[in-house]
């Protein structure tokens, strides 16, 4: 096994949204800037699959030319965060990030990425659209990249951060990485479940890496789940497309007795925990409650099918969506055929979102010198990929 050492100024590891944009920061500032991935750059892990909203204030995003909320306020967005998210935040965090959010929307749309549509607080693209403009804009200044390198350890000297030691996947070497400062980039734990929703890169080891070398965890136990993911067949196991066709269009969720056991909740929790985010907590925990009491699938979940709605508009509504029933290039036409003729299709909740991590300064700091962290969903993220993936806690139009 060969050895080789590489430095730099800055070393990111993570090669999605929030490595991408902490790489472009770095090498904006003038520092040489390495960025490795565990798999491809830009088309592996946590950024990859996301919908994705970017979201901030009404009147903001009116400002940029979308048809936000121009009577709301950057003040009655950052209640709702902190009073919906149950005081649970870092509010210093979350005063930064309603501050700068829209300076970070604006700069992904003049990089240009695509949108869908917005609404009162949030513009849709994609995580596919995102990552293409950060990778041209790192790429043209300079970021240098290295696909398919595995984190294996940081390293320190006199408490200070150093550098880090990794994996080359394809010929197996090892290479050593010499740095003034790194930033963690690394995304969730999903390996920790199984199944899943996130993708095979996210095995938690970058944490594990900075844990070893002494920094603080918190939330850890924050981990959201989503609903409706399919179980089976294997080949589908952890897709989260039938839980889109649920919150998009709709549907009928059934336990192994038929019964649609939503009903038997209130009519406006079943409303609201239906057509929002909040879904991913009220239908998961429904589902694992018939699952615990005997009613669940074979695979440990509940059946989704069709409902009441005729097959013809059931179908014109998913292809609205998902034309010729392709999601993220994959063909779900089987899926639709087994809708069709009533056969069982198991889904069931899968870890998605990790909100803990790496606890960090205001600055983005860890206990360790030079060593930043960035994350998919926690409190760093909001400033170092400008709002890329933020768990939406905001959907209630403001009054």
């Amino acid at each position: 096994m060969d050895t080789k050492a590489i430095e730099t100024d800055v070393l990111v590891i993570g090669g999605g949204g929030a490595g991408l944009r902490a790489a472009i920061g770095a090498a904006e500032k003038g520092a040489t800037t390495m960025l490795i991935s565990k798999g491809p750059v830009a088309r592996s892990g946590a950024s990859l699959l996301a919908g994705a909203d970017l979201t901030l204030d009404g009147r903001s995003l009116h400002e940029l030319g979308f048809p936000g909320e121009p009577s709301d306020t950057k003040d009655k967005f950052f209640n709702d965060i902190v009073t919906q998210g149950f005081y649970l935040s870092n509010q210093k965090f979350v005063e930064f990030y309603v501050e700068n959010a829209p300076k970070r929307v604006k700069e992904l749309l003049d990089l240009g990425i695509k949108v869908s549509f917005s609404e009162e607080r949030a513009i849709f693209t994609s995580g596919l659209s995102i990552l293409s403009v950060l990778l041209k804009r790192a790429k043209e200044i300079g970021v240098e990249t290295m696909d398919d390198v595995m984190l294996i350890d940081l390293l320190t000297k006199n408490g200070k951060i150093s550098g880090a030691l990794a994996l080359d996947i394809r010929t197996g070497d090892l290479i050593t990485f010499r740095s003034k400062s790194i930033v963690l980039a690394t995304g969730g734990w999903h390996k920790a479940y199984s199944p899943n929703a996130g993708s095979r890169e996210l095995s938690g080891d970058g944490v594990a890496a900075a844990y070893r070398a002494g920094v603080e965890l918190a939330n850890m136990e924050f981990v959201t789940f989503c609903c409706n993911v399919l179980l089976w067949p294997p080949k589908w196991q952890g897709i989260i497309f039938p839980y889109l066709l649920h919150l998009l269009i709709g549907g009928k969720l059934v336990n192994n007795k038929g019964e649609d056991f939503l009903s038997k909740y209130d009519p406006v929790v079943v409303k609201f925990g239906t057509s929002m985010e909040w879904n991913k907590s009220f239908v998961s925990v429904a589902t694992a409650l018939e699952v615990l009491e005997g009613r669940g699938s074979p695979h440990g979940g509940v059946y989704y099918e069709v409902g009441d709605m005729s097959w013809k508009e059931f179908e014109s509504h998913v292809t609205k969506y998902y034309p010729n029933w392709k999601y993220k290039r994959i063909d779900f036409s089987e899926l639709g055929k087994m809708l069709k003729d009533g056969k069982p299709v198991e889904v069931g909740p899968a870890a998605e979102y990790f909100e803990g991590g790496i606890v960090v300064s205001e600055k983005f700091e860890t206990t360790i010198p030079g060593l930043y962290a960035a994350g998919e969903c926690t409190a760093s993220l909001f400033e170092l990929i400008g709002l890329l993936l933020l768990q939406r806690k905001c959907w209630l139009k403001v009054q």
